[in-house]
């Protein structure tokens, strides 16, 4: 079965890893970049966001 990123959705990983997506952030775009998953991974104190080829809104 397929999973579906949108915002707040927590991915359950090891070792001190966090990792969450904040967007897409709605479900009704004329814009097909606006679907863009944004992922901000947490490892310590080093953190790192992928954005895809998010637009302005999830920016």
């Amino acid at each position: 079965m397929g999973h579906t990123a949108k915002a707040g959705t927590l991915l359950p990983l090891d070792g001190g890893i966090s990792a969450a997506f904040l967007a897409p952030v709605g479900d009704k775009y004329e814009d097909p970049n606006q679907y863009s998953a944004v992922l901000k991974i947490q490892y310590g104190q080093m953190r790192f966001l992928f954005m895809g080829d998010a637009g302005l809104v999830s920016e």
